[in-house]
């Protein structure tokens, strides 16, 4: 798997009980691998409504990951399984522009 500068896009279906936890053990296994620490940004898909997941929750669980520590962390993004439907390319190349607490996700190829 080739990881260098890569962004990682995360979700977790809707369907079911999302729950914090399964995303934290998730994400706690996948920066466990040596490649993790080439990754540039991981993106987090939005739960749905009725999972209880609010920013606080989530931003506790992001600064708890020491490997997520300096890099860029996006979350409650519109992807996946949860309305708006939105299905993302794997090995699709994106940008990410973050200015004045406003982000911008560029879809360029696919």
């Amino acid at each position: 798997m080739r990881t260098r500068r890569a962004i990682l896009f995360l979700e977790h279906p809707s369907e079911g009980k999302s729950t914090l936890m399964n995303l934290d053990m998730g994400l706690r296994a996948l920066t466990y691998q040596p490649q993790f620490r080439k990754v540039r940004a991981t993106v987090i898909g939005r739960f749905a409504g009725n999972s209880g997941i609010d920013r606080d929750r989530m931003s506790a669980m992001i600064n708890d990951i020491p490997e997520l520590a300096g890099m860029l962390v996006i979350a409650n993004c519109d992807f996946g399984h949860t309305t708006p439907l939105l299905t993302l390319p794997i090995g699709g190349r994106c940008r990410i522009k973050v200015f004045g607490g406003e982000t911008q996700i560029t879809m360029l190829a696919h």
